[in-house]
């Protein structure tokens, strides 16, 4: 029994979800980085350990991209975008 649920948002609260959702994604890979440096196991994206720990510092770096895209500097482009 499936059921469906539709839920309005504002620009403000997609934000808050997303940059949580990014945080929480940049935090295990910070946390996977740290694992492979310092015990050369527990790779994520490949078992080629520099391989795996510069994808890792790839998606690193995007996330916090992402994050600072969604910060409350985003606001401005949000109202600009009504008048495009």
């Amino acid at each position: 029994m499936s059921r469906k649920v539709i839920v309005e948002l504002d620009w403000d609260e997609v934000d808050k979800i997303v940059v949580s959702e990014l945080k929480d994604n940049l935090e295990g890979f910070i946390k996977s980085l740290e694992e492979v440096k310092a015990t050369g196991s527990g790779y994520v994206f490949t078992t080629d350990l520099e391989q795996d720990i510069k994808e890792l510092e790839k998606h690193i770096d995007a996330c916090k991209l992402m994050i600072a895209y969604h910060t409350p500097f985003s606001d401005l482009f949000h109202e600009n975008s009504d008048t495009n």
